[in-house]
């Protein structure tokens, strides 16, 4: 049992340090917001999860749902969630350098050739009452 606690340990450190550059990258990517331990300082939160990778893509004038629309149809990744603002990404320990750099070059490619600039139509999402 402990054998497997210590494989455990080392997979979680790796995706850790996995994510982490991945974190870095997109952050300096214009047009994203990524979430950080930053975010530990603002009133309300108790905890963040460094394996939960939160881009806001809203000054890319999209709407979560739709890039996580458009990862999908074009990258054949698929997001969590999407919200009106974010798309959120769960990391895990079997993501390996080359999951995430797939991740990263199609987040990239959402930056830089947005789907409303490029011509791609758009899914619209509208709740219904």
């Amino acid at each position: 049992m402990a054998r497997n606690l210590h494989g455990s340990r080392s997979e979680m450190q790796g995706a850790l340090k996995r994510a982490a550059p991945l974190r870095a990258h997109l952050h300096e990517v214009p047009g994203l917001v990524v979430d950080d331990e930053s975010m530990l300082e603002s009133a309300g939160v108790a905890e963040w999860d460094p394996l939960k990778l939160c881009v806001e893509v809203s000054a890319l004038r999209l709407t979560g749902y739709q890039a996580k629309e458009w990862l999908n149809s074009e990258h054949h990744l698929v997001g969590q969630l999407g919200d009106t603002r974010r798309l959120v990404f769960s990391l895990t320990y079997s993501d390996d350098d080359l999951a995430i750099g797939r991740l990263c070059e199609a987040v990239d490619h959402l930056a830089t050739e947005p789907p409303n600039r490029i011509g791609r139509r758009l899914g619209s999402h509208r709740w219904r009452s």
